[in-house]
């Protein structure tokens, strides 16, 4: 639930990344069924790429979640916020320990922006990765 947020907020901002020639992309390791139907019921138009052996997680340093940023209280304030929002989460069917993150690359290959949660429910904000691309 927390990466389905951070995925809604992506979007909500999707016009201010475009104004910056930013193209978004969302890897997964999920199978393709999967991502299929969760990009029709996120409705999202970015491309994915699935990363199923995890490649560049590794590469990019998002290994597992210790147990204790995995169900510490961030992960559960999440959750308390999402039910708040009347969503309630659904099972896990994936590794819910494999940590994710935001890489922002420009055109010549270059990392200019590299964040590696700590649990689920960690995330940059959006106003963190835009101050990032915009080079301040």
């Amino acid at each position: 639930m927390p990466c389905r947020r951070h995925l809604l907020q992506l979007q909500q901002h999707e016009q201010t990344f475009n104004d910056l020639a930013t193209r978004i992309a969302v890897v997964t390791f999920e199978t393709t069924p999967f991502v299929r139907a969760y990009a029709e019921d996120m409705r999202i138009a970015w491309p994915i790429l699935i990363d199923r052996e995890r490649t560049l997680y590794q590469a990019y340093g998002m290994h597992h979640a210790r147990l204790w940023d995995l169900w510490g209280p961030s992960t559960w304030w999440a959750y308390a916020k999402e039910l708040a929002r009347g969503k309630l989460p659904g099972r896990p069917h994936a590794d819910t320990a494999q940590l994710g993150g935001d890489v922002l690359i420009d055109p010549s290959g270059l990392v200019r922006f590299h964040y590696v949660g700590v649990g689920p429910a960690d995330r940059p904000s959006i106003t963190t990765i835009l101050t990032a691309r915009r080079g301040r």
